[in-house]
């Protein structure tokens, strides 16, 4: 069960002789838990839907690390779209900033997925297979077994899930009804991910917010004394002690520290291990009312003089609204096609019989709309002759076809063996000029 832990301890899931101590905290019911709740039980069904629904004809979000694209709410980016992924990447990072400097880590304690899920799936299963065990920190052996067999299937669910966000829903299905042989590497996948969620919230639980999640030391250098921060008013609780005149409002219960789930005391201050997830301010509020007192003696607090449109707030929107304007209009003017011109590895050139320098390429066309591209291959030199597999080919939406092309020039066209030539390539009504450098014999190289 936990107890009040003392200002000097290191990590409140630390003993004094430095052996993990389980933390098993009460729930306390109260509008902070209500309302994360229900942010927690969207987010999770944001989670859990997004790989297999369909928005626009694409996967709601995806990682295609064969195809090389990723998938966000209907919008596809490509490998090559450096730019757009940069921007949303800056957008999706300063977010985070931005909503520390507002409300510290309101991420850590309403979001993030580590404290959705073992908040609202995993310790709420605990409490219901172990019961009243749970808090006391002696749950029989059956029970135990039960919650870890639970704990076990729940984990494979969410590591199918995770892996489907690289594999898509199609590909999850067929490696679940195919025999391991035919998809070792999906099935291996399935397995270690499932694996390791389950190590991550049946036995490491807190501690990856509090040891491994480097955003706790993060905080820091992006709360200031504006931001809102679960504390303790300490000017109205002091000094603990039983309900006289002369005490404050503080009677010392410790409901606040067996409901935490990181094992803190709110009252020792603002520490690295507090998520921000208010049980504390619910639990206390309990307790409030029983004595008739006023709810908030432990809650969001804020100064008088709040400042929230201060210097860094103004710096983040800034960022955000930068990198959001800019993949905008990345967006709105991204080409149908990419065109990539890459030359075929060994010899350079070949001399053909009529006294041209041959160079093999390889071009590869990809189509990034959502409709068939026809596309054309013709040089801008009327000296120069394409060989090509294809001149006219048909790309599927969002597919790329790879096509070995040569291209042959004189070879007194050549200067220091080099010269250069300029392809067009015609999709969809749009035409696109590739330069392409050929290389050939120096000797007729001017001195």
């Amino acid at each position: 069960m936990s107890t009040p832990t003392k200002a000097t301890d290191v990590l409140a899931t630390l003993g004094a002789d430095g052996s993990r101590r389980w933390l098993r905290p009460k729930l306390a019911r109260g509008r902070f838990l209500t309302a994360r709740t229900i942010v927690g039980y969207i987010l999770i069904a944001f989670f859990v839907t997004m790989p297999f629904v369909r928005i626009g004809g694409h996967p709601g979000m995806r990682i295609d690390l064969p195809g090389r694209k990723l998938y966000i709410l209907g919008a596809v980016f490509h490998a090559t779209d450096t730019f757009a992924l940069m921007a949303f990447l800056i957008s999706a990072f300063t977010t985070v900033f931005l909503a520390t400097a507002l409300v510290g880590r309101g991420w850590c304690g309403w979001a993030c997925p580590q404290t959705v899920y073992l908040e609202l799936v995993y310790r709420p299963l605990q409490r219901l297979f172990e019961g009243k065990g749970y808090s006391k920190g002696a749950p029989t052996v059956a029970a135990r077994a039960i919650t870890l067999a639970v704990y076990a299937v729940i984990s494979f669910g969410l590591g199918n899930v995770f892996v489907a966000y690289f594999m898509g829903g199609e590909g999850l299905a067929l490696a679940l009804f195919r025999s391991p042989r035919l998809a070792p590497t999906e099935f291996t996948a399935m397995l270690a991910t499932s694996a390791l969620v389950f190590v991550d919230f049946a036995w490491f639980r807190e501690q990856m917010c509090q040891v491994a999640c480097p955003y706790a030391r993060l905080q820091s250098a992006l709360v200031d004394k504006d931001s809102l921060v679960v504390a303790y008013d300490a000017e109205r609780g002091e000094p603990r002690g039983k309900p006289k005149e002369g005490n404050g409002d503080c009677i010392d219960c410790a409901a606040c520290v067996r409901v935490c789930p990181a094992g803190i005391d709110i009252r020792n201050g603002a520490q690295l291990e507090c998520i921000q997830c208010a049980q504390c301010a619910d639990a206390c509020d309990v307790v409030m009312v029983k004595l008739g007192k006023p709810r908030g003696l432990v809650g969001y607090k804020a100064p008088p003089a709040r400042r929230i449109l201060r210097p860094r707030v103004l710096l983040y929107v800034a960022v955000i609204g930068s990198a959001l304007t800019s993949l905008t209009v990345f967006a709105r003017n991204r080409a149908a096609f990419d065109i990539t011109v890459l030359r075929v590895s060994g010899l350079p050139y070949q001399m053909m019989p009529d006294g041209t320098v041959a160079n093999p390429y390889r071009l590869k066309i990809e189509n990034r709309s959502e409709q068939p591209l026809q596309t054309h291959l013709e040089l801008q030199d009327s000296a120069a002759r394409l060989i090509a597999e294809q001149i006219d080919t048909t790309i599927a939406p969002e597919e790329s076809r790879t096509l070995n092309i040569v291209v042959a020039l004189p070879a007194e066209r050549f200067e220091r063996g080099s010269a250069a030539v300029t392809l067009k390539v015609t999709a969809g009504g749009v035409e696109r000029e590739v330069p392409v450098r050929l290389l050939g014999p120096s000797q007729g190289a001017t001195p």
